[in-house]
């Protein structure tokens, strides 16, 4: 699923503008532990970005800018049973922009993101298991949950096993969906799941070796067409990535991957 870590925000997906600059950043977190069941932490961050300059030579704009503002948070429980761990919560992220160029007037857009968790985490020596759902809207759609499972298998000398599957959804940016000329309004959230299996080896930090399957399918991709932002149709993406790695000396090593992937659209196959 998606989170509230910090990011570009309304501007991650500004491709016509050629720099891009903070103008300020503030953060805080409190975090206190009253016993060694609970523990529990609170954290703020505010920043502020402008994008300039934009590239002639493939738009016709002049005298452009866009700023942008975001107030992330969030407020996270921790529950300690043994070798089980719980961990549930709040996370909040309100962002607002401003664009204007020589063509369109000041325009200011708004909006707001809210989610809760909730992770089941349990270390049962050699077995991992971790278990996690969220519920998360932007006040203009049905919330939408999704949730992730994943389980690993270590042997003592060394074999590793381990699965995840899950789904995934993210909001259209205020940049996509507020872009005089080109932005939409009616987009719809991007959305996902995965599936991911690996086999390896591990002898310390002396040789590594392992195997992964991935298999992932996007619905509503959001992408730009020339007159301006659509959800496409859905994405298929599968394959298998090798890795090697060896370190007989902490002076030097030597490692190689190699991915084979497989994405075709769903709708053409292509």
């Amino acid at each position: 699923g998606s989170g509230t870590s910090l990011d570009y925000g309304a501007l991650s997906d500004s491709t016509i503008f050629n720099a891009q600059s903070t103008n300020g950043s503030l953060s805080a977190a409190f975090e206190h532990r009253p016993n060694s069941v609970w523990s529990y932490r609170i954290n703020h961050e505010w920043s502020r970005y402008n994008a300039t300059n934009i590239d002639l030579a493939a738009f016709s704009f002049q005298n452009s800018l866009m700023d942008g503002q975001q107030n992330a948070g969030s407020f996270q429980n921790d529950f300690y049973f043994g070798r089980h761990r719980i961990l549930a919560g709040l996370d909040w992220r309100l962002e607002s922009i401003n664009y204007a160029d020589s063509w369109a007037p000041v325009t200011g857009s708004n909006s707001a993101l809210g989610g809760s968790f909730a992770q089941w985490m349990a270390d049962l020596d050699p077995l991992t298991l971790c278990a996690s759902a969220r519920l998360e809207g932007d006040g203009l759609r049905v919330p939408v949950g999704t949730f992730h499972l994943s389980a690993a298998w270590q042997h003592v000398s060394g074999f590793r096993i381990s699965a995840s599957g899950g789904t995934g959804f993210k909001a259209p940016t205020l940049y996509q969906r507020y872009l005089p000329m080109y932005g939409n309004p009616a987009l719809l959230p991007e959305n996902s799941i995965s599936f991911d299996a690996t086999v390896g080896y591990i002898r310390t930090n002396a040789f590594r070796l392992g195997a992964t399957y991935f298999h992932q399918v996007f619905t509503n991709q959001i992408d730009f067409l020339m007159l301006g932002y659509i959800n496409s149709a859905s994405t298929r993406m599968q394959g298998v990535e090798f890795e090697a790695h060896v370190s007989p000396d902490p002076r030097w090593s030597a490692g190689l991957t190699y991915t084979f992937l497989d994405a075709r659209d769903s709708v053409t196959g292509l």
